[in-house]
């Protein structure tokens, strides 16, 4: 199943915003307002799982946090930090 997810990384995502001026919350509107757990996560960021677990256990990534033992994270969060004052 790892083969058949496209990942892309926040970094190709934060030059193709500046490629194509699109925002990043633009192109991850469709993404859901909390998503759960690790491997949902790194699909989200275009990471592989036990490096995303490894950020989210370090409190590298902004806008997650462990709820009742899960990790939860809000993606427009993270994404907003890509974004460029107008």
């Amino acid at each position: 199943m790892r083969g058949s997810v496209q990942h892309t990384s926040v970094l190709a995502l934060a030059s193709m915003q500046s490629e194509h001026s699109i925002g990043v919350s633009q192109m991850h509107s469709n993404q859901p307002e909390v998503v759960w757990g690790a491997r949902a996560i790194a699909q989200v960021i275009g990471k592989g799982e036990k490096a995303t677990f490894a950020m989210l256990e370090r409190g590298q990534l902004a806008g997650a946090q462990k709820v009742a033992g899960r990790w939860a994270f809000k993606p427009r969060i993270f994404f907003s930090m890509f974004e460029t004052a107008a």
